[in-house]
Formats: C-alpha cells, sequence, structure tokens
C-alpha cells in the first residue's frame, strides 16, 4: 500500500489534525451516488466545515476533526455523511487517503476500532472522483452506486464490507480498488480498464465486461466466478513478478443443484465459461471427483449420483488447457451439492426450496454462438469417423477464405471467414471427425461444420521432430516448468520476434509442447511460433 498522505497530529492535550492537500486535479466530470443499507441515525457523523480541508477543485483532501469524540464515533462503526457543499464550495471528490482507516490509527489513545460503517453523499450527483486510498481499511457495508463516475482510484475502497458495486459510467477501475471486500455482483457495462488485483478475493460468481480492453493480473482472483463473458478487444497484461497471476486465477466454486429423476446433472450447468468475443475460450478435459467417495459416476455430458435419493457433496477436479485459456482462469477448489429431485407434490427426500429446488439459469457452456442460427439436425446423416485419436487434431486454423456451416453436407453456410496471416487466421478446436454422404471428410466445431481439406485448413500444432528452432510470431509466449503448461508453474514471457533453440518436441494429450534447451516448455502452437532456421 502506498504511504498513507495524512497531515501532522499531535498538539499537546487536545491535538489538531491537519492536512496534506491532494495534488491530483481531477479529469473527470461525472457525478457519483452511494446507497447503504437502513442508517441508525444516533452513528451519523454529518461533516462540517471545520471537519475537513476542501481545495479549490472541490476535493475533500483531509480531515480534522478538532472534536475528537466526533472522530471516534465515525471511525467506529458510524455513517460518514458528506453534505452537498463545505466551506462554500460545492463537494466533486474525495481525496487521496482523506477517510483511509488509518487515520485515526493514527490518533494517540484512539485503539482497536472497527472504522466507517456507512457511506452518504447527499448530493451523490456532484461527485466525480474518488481518488486512491480514500476510504481503505474500513467496514463500510452495502451496496455502493455511482450512476455517472468515470475512475475508481487505487485502493479506494479496498478491504471494507461491500456487497454490491454498480458502475454504469466508470471506464476505469484502479489497483487493488475494491479488493478483500465481500462483492457479489459488479455492473460495469462501460469499463474498459480494470488493473492488477482490483477484485482480488471477493465472493463474486459472474463477470460480464462488453467494453473492457484490459483486466491485468489478479484482477478478479480469488473469487467464485463461474461464468466470464469479455470484450473480443480485450488483453491481458503480464505483469512484472513471476510466476503470472492469472487475472481470473484461484476461483472457488460452491454449487447447489437438483438432479433429475435418474439423479443427473448436466456438467453444462457445473463447468466454468470464459468466453471472449463470443468465443468460449476454456478446453476442459479430465473431469474427476477428488473425494473419492464412489457414489457418483461422471462421463462428458453428466455427473449421476448412483442413489438418485441420495443428497450429497461432491469435490471436483479437472484439466483446463493452459494454452487456450485467456485471462488465466484456474480452479482453487470445486464442490457441488447435488440434492434428488422433489416428489411430486413437493414431498422428496429433501424440501429445502433454498438450495435443492432453485434452478439455475446460467446457460451452458457449449451454447453456440449469438450470431450462429441452431445446428438443429443435419440434412444428411452423420457417421462418426473411425479415425483413432492420434488422427483428429486439436485445433485447426484456416489457410484460406472459408465458412462454417450448420450441416455436415456444407450446403447452409452461417459464417464467413477471410483469409489472414497465420497468427491471426480463425482457429477451431475439433470436437469430432464425420463424412457426409458422398464420404467427404469434416470437422465437427463448435456451432457446426467445418471442411478437413488441407487446402482450407491446417493442424495448429507442430508434430515433426525436425523442429530445432523456432520464433513467437504472436504477441508473446509463455514458458513452464511442466509440459502441461500449469498457470503455476510459469516461469517467463518471450515477446514477439524472439527465437528460441528446441531440445525436443513432446505430445501432450491432442496438443504438442516444445522443450527448450533450458528445460523449460512453452506451447506447439504454430499461430504463436514459426520454425525459424536462421542463427
Amino acid at each position: 500500500m502506498k504511504s498513507v498522505k495524512i497531515a501532522s497530529l499531535l498538539l499537546a492535550s487536545g491535538m489538531l489534525l491537519g492536512s496534506v492537500h491532494s495534488a491530483v486535479t481531477p479529469a473527470y466530470t461525472a457525478h457519483a451516488q452511494t446507497e447503504s443499507a437502513q442508517r441508525d441515525v444516533s452513528n451519523q457523523v454529518t461533516l462540517e466545515d471545520d471537519d475537513v480541508f476542501v481545495n479549490d477543485e472541490g476535493i475533500i483532501t483531509a480531515p480534522t476533526f478538532n472534536d475528537i469524540p466526533k472522530l471516534v464515533k465515525l471511525f467506529d462503526g458510524g455513517e460518514l455523511v458528506i453534505p452537498a457543499k463545505l466551506r462554500g464550495k460545492t463537494i466533486r471528490g474525495i481525496g487521496s487517503f482523506a477517510f483511509n482507516k488509518n487515520y485515526a490509527n493514527m490518533v494517540p489513545g484512539i485503539n482497536n476500532i472497527s472504522g466507517i460503517a456507512k457511506l452518504t453523499f447527499k448530493a451523490p450527483g456532484n461527485i466525480n472522483y474518488i481518488h486512491e486510498g480514500a476510504f481503505t481499511g474500513n467496514a463500510i457495508s452495502g451496496k455502493l452506486y455511482l450512476p455517472n463516475a468515470d475512475w475508481i482510484g487505487d485502493g479506494a475502497f479496498g478491504q471494507n464490507k461491500l456487497t454490491e458495486v454498480d458502475l454504469p459510467e466508470v471506464t476505469g477501475i484502479g489497483e487493488s480498488a475494491f479488493s478483500r471486500n465481500n462483492i457479489k455482483t459488479i455492473k460495469l457495462p462501460n469499463v474498459e480498464g480494470v488493473y492488477a488485483s482490483a477484485f482480488n478475493g471477493n465472493e463474486l460468481t459472474e463477470v460480464t465486461l462488453p467494453k473492457a480492453v484490459e483486466v491485468s493480473e489478479a484482477a478478479f482472483a480469488n473469487n467464485a466466478i463461474r461464468k466470464i463473458e469479455l470484450s473480443g478487444r480485450v488483453e491481458f497484461p503480464t505483469g512484472h513478478v513471476a510466476p503470472y497471476i492469472g487475472a481470473f486465477a484461484g476461483q472457488k466454486l460452491d454449487l447447489a443443484k437438483t438432479a433429475d429423476g435418474q439423479g443427473a446433472v448436466p456438467l453444462s450447468e457445473l463447468l466454468p465459461s470464459l468466453k471472449i468475443g463470443g468465443e468460449e475460450q476454456l478446453e476442459i478435459s479430465n473431469i474427476k471427483e477428488t473425494n473419492e467417495s464412489g457414489k457418483v459416476t461422471i462421463d462428458n455430458e453428466k455427473i449421476t449420483v448412483k442413489d438418485k435419493n441420495q443428497s450429497l457433496t461432491v469435490r471436483l477436479g479437472m484439466d483446463i488447457d493452459s494454452e487456450y485459456s485467456r485471462g488465466g482462469y484456474s480452479l482453487a477448489s470445486m464442490q457441488v451439492k447435488i440434492d434428488p429431485m422433489p416428489s411430486i407434490g413437493g414431498g422428496g427426500n429433501n424440501g429445502d426450496s433454498n438450495t435443492s429446488t432453485t434452478p439455475d439459469t446460467t446457460p451452458e457452456t457449449n451454447t453456440p454462438d449469438a450470431n450462429l442460427p441452431g445446428t438443429g439436425n443435419p440434412e444428411t446423416p452423420i457417421t462418426i469417423s473411425p479415425d483413432p485419436e492420434v488422427n483428429r487434431p486439436h485445433t485447426v486454423y484456416a489457410k484460406r477464405a472459408m465458412r462454417l456451416h450448420s450441416n455436415v453436407s456444407l450446403t447452409n453456410p452461417t459464417k464467413s471467414y477471410k483469409k489472414q496471416s497465420r497468427a491471426k487466421a480463425a482457429s477451431f478446436r475439433i470436437q469430432g471427425v464425420s463424412y457426409d454422404n458422398n464420404g467427404k471428410k469434416r470437422y465437427k466445431v463448435k456451432g457446426g461444420y467445418i471442411t478437413a481439406s488441407t487446402k482450407y485448413v491446417a493442424d495448429s500444432h507442430f508434430r515433426s521432430s525436425k523442429v530445432k528452432q523456432v520464433r513467437v510470431i504472436g504477441n508473446k509466449v509463455n514458458s513452464y516448468k511442466n509440459a502441461k503448461l500449469s498457470k503455476s508453474q510459469q516461469v517467463r514471457s518471450y515477446k514477439k520476434g524472439t527465437k528460441l533453440k528446441v531440445k525436443r518436441i513432446v505430445k501432450q494429450g491432442r496438443t504438442t509442447r516444445f522443450q527448450l534447451n533450458n528445460g523449460r516448455y512453452i506451447t506447439g502452437n504454430k499461430q504463436l511460433l514459426i520454425m525459424d532456421h536462421s542463427k
């Protein structure tokens, strides 16, 4: 945490609390409003002229509080009420560290205080900026609603007890701005940048950022997020500390579901989803029960309780392909409480309507893109390929202009892809191999079918052991300590243009990795690397 900008304290017995005026001039002209729970008027502390310093821009730079009992009342569970005007100036914002809990902690004789519990702006439409550390370390609870604000500074509301954040016009959230709260829901429809650890350590279950262009390291780490939808323009800049902590790392999922009449719950209602520009990023495999109770079975579509009348909690584990997991999504833990379907009339074995009978309205992870029509039944019969797994590539990329079709005969185009450089070409994850009635091979991909012709598509991964040197053609390539490319094992990143010596190629499922001469592993993806014969 940056050092607290607070005035000199201490004058003999009384103590005058001074101020360091903020040097930051607000660059925004939005308004703000906060909402809190029902207020206990007896705990309200309404600021008066003698309680604060206000700069020429209307920013409260620091409290003065000659009235020490009033200060104690505020910082020990009180409600801060900020009037429309103070010292003859319209209040436009809160300065750096102005009401940081450390302010009160510096007052001799004041110990073990709980912090400000509630916050109210009397003229919320006038507030346009909350500077760094303004309310850090308090106990402010409830909903924060700022309908026109443009920026929340670093650590502004860090280490409080907020449960909901609604910022419809904010474009930037500073580092650790809302870290370590109890936030369950956020609304950020216009945010463009969410910076390092901004929402780290909360209780979020869903994140939608339709206009985000930058989501930084650990921005949403250590929550309970299962569903993520991001702008197609979003980037995930890496920090300067290795290993890199993914923007969505360390999620702890704790779900409650009601099984169907056969004791089954679809995996689509359980598995995490991260979509960027409508495209699913998470490739999940090897789903298993980690507590090994032996009371459930798991296949590619569902988890089934062997005793369909039994209620139990299952801990799950899975592999998430780091190569394709933009945003660094990872699970710290996942458990699912599965309750049996209530009997007709609501008798059931478990009538807890707060959990077992609440439907999950989250869309399935594998729902086709919104801009594609439903695939329905193909016009011609599909024959699943007998090809061995090794003959089915993990991913292919488009070598030339091509189309996605809703049927296996490729007569119903739904989306077109133009020819682009290899690094930027359209990429398709292969879900299966099919043949039309004429025996022509097709690839089943998300949203439909594409040709398997090598004139149009190519395997996205190197297969040859003759590759001895590669050059990075993507924005960057990460190296890892293991061939799984586990986020926790990341070592460093190589920028575009870097040449890397290859020791050997390693198969990892249907993908490949390169082991470098230094023993580290990188992806074998052709859209990120190209063979390089130069010295």
